[in-house]
């Protein structure tokens, strides 16, 4: 779990002793849900804060801002990178050459602003209980599929991160993940549901819990199939997968959820 937080995040860990980072990461990859609660959870209190002192507008610039910082922008990076080089309409080679570029070209910038935009607007959307469940659910899922598109493809280089990373997923960490995921993408919804009902209200399952259970469910698929079918795209254009586009796909996963939240806002309650 620590190795874990030392990669996707920038929380403070400490000396990490270990003779192969890589694959110890690998091994740790069926955590990387709970390290994106972690950071939902220092999104959703930069949320809080920034809707106690201001407004919603402040908040979701927070959140956003928070998320940022807490993992160093390393999927955004990713993201950037990755439109980098697929939307130079250049061969595979000199699409792998231009996201290994450390520079950030028109594409890309225009990937990560939109990106950022996005999440805003769809925070924005969001009546105050979803968006804690949002914040909370968003991170997990769209880290669990990192592992899903290790084990999924193949590496694009023989050689980089995202190889040395992907040869020690295996089926255990990936299956971790997905379950890791579900079980929060499910739960945090419905328990922040249970814990904000009335207290008149009848004991067990009511039917905000179970439509706050559903919405998450929802997103968890939602950040499934953009896993899937995302990493399929990359794939087929890219001879397999690289560090940037695991990173690409983290964060379009997390948007998508995000969406799902705010879908259909005004004919939802809570």
């Amino acid at each position: 779990m620590r190795i874990a937080l030392s990669f996707l995040t920038r929380i403070p860990m400490g000396r990490l002793e270990t003779p192969d980072y890589m694959r110890d990461l690998g091994r740790a990859a069926g955590f990387f849900p709970l390290v994106g609660l972690l950071v939902g959870a220092i999104c959703l209190i930069a949320w809080l804060a920034g809707r106690l002192l201001f407004g919603p507008a402040v908040a979701g610039v927070a959140a956003v801002a928070a998320g940022l910082g807490a993992t160093g922008a390393v999927h955004l990076d990713g993201l950037m990178d990755a439109a980098d080089g697929l939307l130079s309409a250049r061969s595979r080679e000199r699409m792998l050459e231009i996201m290994k570029d450390s520079r950030v070209g028109v594409m890309g910038a225009a990937a990560g602003a939109l990106a950022l935009m996005l999440r805003w607007a769809l925070l924005l959307e969001l009546t105050p209980p979803r968006a804690a469940a949002a914040l909370l659910v968003a991170p997990a899922v769209g880290r669990m599929v990192i592992p899903l598109a290790a084990v999924r493809w193949p590496p694009a280089r023989a050689e980089g991160m995202g190889a040395a990373f992907g040869r020690h997923v295996g089926g255990a960490q990936l299956a971790g993940a997905l379950l890791g995921g579900l079980t929060l993408a499910v739960g945090v919804p419905g328990l922040l549901a249970w814990w904000g009902q009335s207290p008149a209200a009848p004991p067990g399952l009511t039917a905000a819990v179970t439509v706050s259970a559903l919405r998450g469910l929802g997103a968890w698929l939602a950040a499934l199939g953009v896993g899937l079918a995302g990493g399929r795209w990359l794939s087929r254009r890219l001879g397999g997968l690289t560090g940037d586009t695991y990173g690409a796909l983290c964060e379009l996963a997390e948007l998508a959820a995000i969406a799902c939240f705010a879908l259909q806002t005004g004919r939802w309650t809570g």
